[in-house]
């Protein structure tokens, strides 16, 4: 018997632990999970300096057309500078943590802009045209990388928010595109009005007298066209009209082209003052991101760099008509 009751114990402990047993041990995963398999990717470095154009939100179509928008306007101010000038870059799907780990591991970024808004759309019928109206409102935040390039840490800073435009009082910055046209039911309605208007027709009467004799009228009628009938035809079709010529990509691009051309028009004015910060407080991380962008610190020279864009924007069409 106890040679029986020794074997079954020694095979016990060998399938066993004896820990697992009394709860010391955890027992192994039968299943354990693999790590993932497949590339992984690290920061893109860049060849020369680089600035980022960010939106909050940027995942709808309005970010999308806000981030593509505002790097254009960017690119065209860089023109003048030439192979100086940095790269501007849409990052359509960035949010701020992304720039600012781009800020510390790429040696050649100068910054970038987050820009934040919300947008609302408008629709108003005034019975023969229509008003629709994209509407935005925006802040935006100035990141410096921070960094002697290009081998030093960065520390990335934001040094400036734009709420308002220069100039503006306290007014903040709101962006409207609006396109008019004239709905299908107008165009329904007035077809309606003319067909009413035009219409005549000529109705016959037979009568039999007493005597058997048969006399026969004819008379002619015209439509009365009544103010009422006019706004019947006008409403008639009102919840399924159409909006002949609106476009939302349109107004979306035109309303991003407007913004980007706000925004460089306040970071100029934040390049060539530091009177929006407090005293004391080392302005050296906004001049160097000024710098690296081309933008002039000295106000008197603003006008001539103004100039040198439009000629040089003058001379790209020259050359296009050609």
């Amino acid at each position: 018997m106890r040679l029986i009751f020794g074997a079954l114990l020694a095979a016990l402990v060998t399938i066993v632990p004896v820990g697992e047993v009394l709860g010391q041990v955890p027992a192994p995963d039968p299943h354990p999970q693999s790590a993932p398999s497949g590339p992984t990717y690290g920061t893109l470095t860049s060849l020369k300096p680089t600035f980022f154009i960010v939106t909050e939100p940027s995942d709808t179509q309005s970010g999308v057309a806000m981030t593509l928008g505002v790097a254009n306007e960017f690119r065209k101010a860089m023109k003048p500078l030439r192979g100086a000038g940095p790269w501007i870059v849409p990052e359509t799907s960035w949010h701020t943590p992304e720039l600012l780990k781009q800020c510390q591991n790429d040696p050649m970024a100068v910054g970038g802009v987050v820009i934040t808004f919300y947008t609302g759309a408008a629709s108003h019928f005034y019975l023969v045209y229509q008003e629709e109206t994209q509407t935005f409102e925006l802040t935006a935040e100035l990141v410096s990388c921070n960094r002697e390039r290009p081998t030093a840490d960065a520390a990335p800073t934001v040094v400036g928010v734009i709420a308002e435009l220069p100039g503006a009082h306290g007014t903040p910055w709101v962006v409207r595109r609006s396109q008019v046209s004239i709905p299908l039911i107008t165009f329904a309605g007035l077809a309606t009005l003319f067909s009413h208007a035009n219409t005549a027709g000529n109705s016959t009467q037979v009568k039999s007298g007493p005597d058997g004799s048969i006399t026969t009228t004819t008379s002619s009628t015209n439509a009365n066209v009544t103010g009422a009938a006019i706004l019947a035809s006008l409403f008639s079709q009102s919840s399924n009209r159409d909006i002949p010529g609106y476009s939302t990509p349109l107004k979306l691009r035109a309303a991003s082209q407007t913004t980007g051309v706000d925004l460089l028009r306040a970071i100029r004015d934040l390049c060539t003052s530091h009177s929006d910060l407090p005293g004391g407080v080392d302005a050296t991380p906004r001049d160097k991101l000024c710098t690296a962008l081309g933008l002039t610190l000295n106000p008197a020279e603003i006008d001539k760099q103004q100039k040198a864009l439009d000629d040089f924007e003058a001379a790209e069409r020259d050359g296009q008509t050609r």
